[in-house]
């Protein structure tokens, strides 16, 4: 087990399942020597989490009191064949090398062309290609200039894109593999830029936030846990409000979409995210900002990587085996945010969710997976084995009272990068950045302080925005 000073952390067994908070698979991985010819390679566990993550197994482990007791209560393969796993997954790996641009190489201009080559070993079946400068995806599939095959050996595929830059000094180049296997790889380089590109127009803001305090389900459920909430349809509302009267860089909202209780199904998101999607995706630029707010109770989906899920004010449950689940039609997951995934613009999430009795622990971190995998910005409001907590005191939760103090100025310390500038404006990192240091001060007189969490926490000195001003 790994724990980190920034309180993130890994705990993985010798055949490679693990467990980890949200940054904590890069903590960790495996250094494989490729003989005498070729330099040796670190694999970081993340780039195999569709196969290795498994809290479910690792929360059983020392119980169980071997990883094949944990394995066999899980129902999963307790055989040889899970010894087998790790090198065959080593094996399948792509490799992504970046050709240009090279390393603190400086760009002019709105974009930049960035070419990859990926290494893909026999019997491997690539299935996603994607580019990414600062967190905003390329416009369109990678044009793919060069192949070579060896025989009984790895392909090797050349692609190019010409990436749109948003308004940064410095940009995060990366490249994303994934094969059909669910195994990744990612490149990353760091640029500088001369100047900012120009605005190509005013930057928009595009808001959507769900917030539930009443369930329709809460007496039925009470028991294990689904009670009605206190403030989080108005600290949905107030997120809302405080972007709406302060993001005066993108001169207000250009979407304004806010779900109340009964308005959050699954269905209603899933329409009013395709209908924003199909909306902005023709005239998107890389300096707008898609913001996702939730609000309300959240827990564990089913699967063995028990993915975080947040509930719809129509949630039920129902055992299966042992276990208390959520009916999928009643919760927003991964799949019902995906549409965001292909805008070429800055995305992000901001999760503010509690959990209590048969509920808990929710995993956040899971979430971010699929989230950070597709470079969207994860601000949650609590640890994974935290309640994100309220008070009348405060009236809002301590998560979102920090957030708009921190939209509304108390954020804006002037050192961040020239697009804030200390002039009253402040950006997105600063956001994070108070957040992350004044929810913990706020909560430390309670039963335990509440640590908010960001991930992937690499892009966050790359997303300088100018979000409010003040």
């Amino acid at each position: 087990m790994h724990l980190a000073d920034n309180r993130e952390w890994a705990f993985w067994s010798p055949r490679g399942y693990y467990a980890a908070s949200a940054n904590g698979d890069a903590l960790f991985g495996w250094l494989v020597n490729r003989g005498l010819e070729r330099l040796p390679r670190f694999h970081a566990a993340r780039h195999f989490r569709r196969t290795l993550e498994r809290p479910d197994v690792m929360s059983r482990l020392l119980a169980a009191g071997s990883l094949a007791e944990a394995l066999r209560q899980r129902k999963a393969d307790e055989s040889d064949a899970s010894a087998r796993l790790l090198p065959g997954l080593l094996a399948a790996a792509p490799e992504v090398r970046i050709l240009s641009p090279e390393a603190f190489e400086s760009a002019d201009g709105e974009s930049l062309l960035v070419r990859a080559t990926v290494e893909i070993p026999p019997g491997a079946t690539l299935s996603d290609v994607r580019a990414y400068a600062s967190g905003v995806v390329a416009r369109g599939a990678g044009k793919v200039v060069a192949e070579r095959a060896e025989a009984a050996g790895p392909t090797a595929r050349t692609y190019e894109w010409q990436l749109d830059l948003p308004a940064e000094n410095e940009h995060l180049v990366q490249v994303f593999a994934g094969t059909s296997a669910g195994v990744t790889d990612v490149e990353q380089t760091t640029i500088t830029c001369r100047q900012s590109p120009p605005r190509r127009r005013p930057p928009r803001l595009h808001l959507l936030a769900a917030g539930v305090d009443h369930y329709l389900h809460a007496d039925r459920f009470a028991g294990e846990g689904l009670t009605n909430l206190l403030y989080a349809t108005k600290d949905a509302a107030a997120v809302r409000d405080k972007l709406a009267a302060h993001a005066v860089p993108f001169q207000g909202l250009s979407t304004d979409v806010l779900l109340r209780d009964g308005e959050v199904t699954r269905a209603g998101w899933q329409k009013q995210l395709a209908g924003v999607v199909d909306t902005i995706t023709a005239d998107v630029t890389p300096d707008d900002l898609v913001v996702v707010f939730l609000a309300g109770h959240g827990m564990n989906a089913p699967g063995k990587q028990r993915g975080y899920t947040f509930l719809c004010h129509d949630a039920s449950f129902e055992e299966r085996g042992g276990e208390l689940l959520p009916g999928a039609s009643s919760t927003i997951g991964w799949e019902d945010l995906r549409p965001l995934s292909a805008l070429p613009c800055r995305k992000l999430a901001i999760i503010d969710t509690c959990h209590a009795g048969a509920l808990a622990p929710v995993k956040r971190g899971a979430i971010a997976r699929d989230l950070q995998e597709n470079m969207v910005l994860v601000l949650s409001a609590s640890a994974d084995d935290e309640s994100s907590q309220e008070s009348d005191a405060w009236g809002h939760g301590a998560f979102t009272k920090v957030l708009l103090e921190a939209l509304a100025g108390a954020a804006d310390v002037g050192g961040s990068a020239a697009a804030a500038g200390g002039d009253g404006t402040v950006s997105l990192d600063e956001v994070v950045s108070h957040v992350l240091a004044k929810v913990p001060e706020l909560t430390a007189a309670g039963l335990s302080a509440q640590h908010p969490t960001v991930a992937p926490d690499a892009l966050v000195p790359y997303v300088t925005l100018p979000l409010t001003k003040h």
